[in-house]
């Protein structure tokens, strides 16, 4: 799926952005209504395409979707005005991507876990306030395919969906999934704050850090046990086993 005019029209659209007079409505969405800053616009080559211009995303705040060496393989893009859907994608297999990896790929090696939100904006907000090691699923929960590809990073996973009914139903789907590859995994609990990860960061990024932190935590002792379990009938001590995970997960 990857053309070369593909990421030439990425660097168009981002360029649009940031130079073009008539994106004016478009940079006052983005940073003043979204509250999104340039370095999360640069990252993710948040753009805009003209009215005028002969492409699928023509009037829209576009973002570019990349495969796993880090071309462009489609674009999403966003209305502006009032109108459903708001978001509008281009025809490729969701599946078979997952949104943000090129951008955070780096971190999840580093966390050694990733976070898993739905849709750009979550994304978007998360980077923004330090939390780098997410990817968005792009829907209401995590597909297997999806799944093959992060597990090139990371076995350890922190679900973060919407709290409304689809996210609830993506989550156990999404459970049911990580339990078929024995992945150690929690739910990041926002409480009763009953919305999305972008909006619940952007209001209290503060207590967003502290219960991913949390999570984190879980997640790593739920590794060392289950590593401590592996190891319990071979040859390597336990306390050798328990102090090298200790030290590899920074506890």
């Amino acid at each position: 799926m990857f053309s070369k005019y593909d990421q030439i029209d990425a660097e168009e659209f981002h360029n649009n952005l940031l130079n073009n007079k008539n994106a004016e409505k478009c940079r006052q969405y983005i940073f003043n209504k979204r509250g999104i800053n340039t370095d999360v616009v640069d990252k993710f080559k948040i753009g805009w395409c003209p009215e005028n211009k002969n492409h699928k995303m023509r009037g829209r705040m576009t973002t570019p979707l990349y495969d796993s060496s880090d071309n462009v393989v489609a674009f999403a893009g966003r209305l502006l005005r009032e109108e459903k859907p708001v978001w509008w994608h281009e025809s490729f297999p969701k599946k078979h991507y997952v949104y943000g990896l090129h951008a955070t790929k780096n971190y999840i090696r580093e966390k050694k876990f990733v976070i898993v939100v739905e849709g750009y904006g979550d994304l978007w907000r998360l980077y923004q306030i330090g939390i780098m090691n997410a990817v968005a699923v792009m829907g209401s929960g995590l597909q297997e395919d999806q799944l093959m590809i992060l597990l090139r990073y990371t076995t350890n996973f922190a679900i973060m969906l919407d709290n409304d009914p689809p996210g609830y139903a993506g989550f156990e789907r999404t459970r049911e999934i990580l339990k078929k590859y024995s992945c150690v995994f929690g739910e990041v609990d926002y409480g009763e704050y009953r919305d999305d990860p972008d909006t619940f960061a952007k209001a209290h990024p503060e207590e967003c850090i502290g219960v991913i932190s949390n999570t984190e935590l879980k997640l790593k002792k739920m590794a060392i046990s289950k590593a401590i379990s592996k190891k319990r009938n071979k040859t390597m001590k336990l306390s050798d086993t328990v102090n090298n995970l200790a030290e590899m997960y920074g506890l």
